[in-house]
């Protein structure tokens, strides 16, 4: 854990390098179409998740392959690598998303109507996290397996014989 947080805090100025650059690079000059870069981005971010569910599915063999054992350094590097590509696509993502509502947004009432369309598209992105973590809840199964000298109930709902007779 203390590991991934430090990976965390070595991404954020990327974030900010890359708002920073594409803001300069793209949209300052006033010649590029900011939906265009946000389509661009889209295949780039879904490709970085594809690569992070890989990422999460090699760590998991390594756990169970060596349990017990440290993250060698090529898997923490990996993580660094998928997590900085993210980064770089969701900011790219972000400030083409900005850009646009600046574009259609009426000057007249400008920071309140992009206010509103960016709240909007908070609440289109956000709603898929909980839903998300709700479905591992419904889609966990759980059972529990009798182990000697465990008060784990068998599938009856009764003690396992081992500590059952041990009282």
């Amino acid at each position: 854990k203390d590991h991934l947080a430090l990976l965390a805090s070595l991404v954020m100025p990327v974030g900010m390098a890359t708002q920073t650059f594409i803001s300069v690079h793209f949209f300052s000059r006033g010649n590029s179409s900011p939906m265009r870069v946000w389509l661009i981005s889209y295949p780039c971010r879904l490709a970085t998740s594809l690569a992070s569910f890989f990422i999460v599915n090699l760590v998991a063999s390594y756990h169970a392959a060596n349990p017990g054992a440290p993250l060698p350094t090529y898997l923490y590097a990996l993580m660094l690598a998928a997590t900085i590509a993210t980064t770089v696509c969701s900011s790219t993502m972000f400030v083409a998303q900005m850009a646009f509502f600046t574009q259609v947004s009426d000057p007249a009432i400008g920071g309140t109507y992009m206010t509103m369309l960016n709240t909007l598209a908070n609440m289109g992105s956000a709603w898929t996290a909980p839903l998300a973590l709700a479905s591992v809840g419904w889609s966990t199964v759980k059972r529990c397996v009798p182990d000697p000298g465990s008060d784990c109930p068998d599938a009856l709902g009764a003690l396992s014989s081992s500590s059952s007779s041990s009282s």
